[in-house]
């Protein structure tokens, strides 16, 4: 395996420098035939010198040839980079979230949660904390008639630390009973994020606190 990693940069290098020398190759020899072609001197037993127009067509004719190919290597070395430098390091986010938390409450009413976040990163993070609207899960609606105070909502985290993050869900006297999702993003450990689903009921129900396991936000 090592080998192997080695040695495809090697190939690609090669790869770049031969394709270098040939596109030079090839615009010299254009360049060398087109001054020949322009020299009058030269033309004299030539067809061009009887057809003078079929010597016009050949010349633009050959232009354009030369434009447009000179035009197609600048588009591919121009895509293979943005491939090579953008695209190389992307991260295709996770489509579920590493964890969930749930809890429930009524209507006016405020939910308590609780995990703990571990940094399982060799270096210090700034951790921050933001949440999407919650979305009612049968209608897909969002609303705004619950709020997520987190505490603390930003620190910093020190390699192999933890910290433990309290989760207050205000509930509005407005929201219809439902279950209810946000997605929460850590940032600083991103693409990573964890779910908090909430069951909003007519009647109260037994407090929904709750006290997760420890959790890493390391990327996976």
């Amino acid at each position: 395996m090592p080998a192997e990693e080695h040695q495809e940069p090697r190939e690609v290098e090669e790869l770049f420098k031969d394709t270098i020398e040939l596109n030079k190759k090839y615009l010299r020899q254009s360049f060398r035939l087109i001054n020949q072609m322009s020299q009058q001197g030269t033309m004299d037993k030539n067809i061009f010198t009887i057809q003078p127009e079929l010597y016009r067509k050949a010349i633009k004719t050959f232009s354009r040839m030369n434009l447009e190919y000179y035009n197609n290597v600048m588009d591919l070395g121009f895509s293979f980079a943005d491939e090579f430098l953008f695209n190389r390091d992307q991260v295709v986010p996770p489509e579920e979230p590493s964890f969930t938390l749930r809890g429930n409450g009524v209507p006016g009413s405020e939910v308590q949660l609780q995990f703990v976040l571990e940094n399982s990163r060799n270096e210090e993070v700034h951790c921050e904390l933001k949440n999407t609207h919650f979305v009612n899960e049968m209608d897909r609606q969002e609303t705004t008639g619950i709020i997520a105070h987190f505490s603390p909502q930003a620190f910093r985290q020190h390699p192999d630390g933890s910290q433990t993050i309290s989760i207050s869900l205000a509930i509005g006297k407005q929201v219809i009973p439902g279950i209810y999702t946000s997605h929460v993003s850590v940032l600083g450990f991103e693409p990573t994020f964890f779910a908090i689903v909430l069951e909003v009921d007519q009647k109260a129900k037994p407090s929904g606190n709750a006290t997760t396991k420890k959790r890493s936000a390391k990327k996976g």
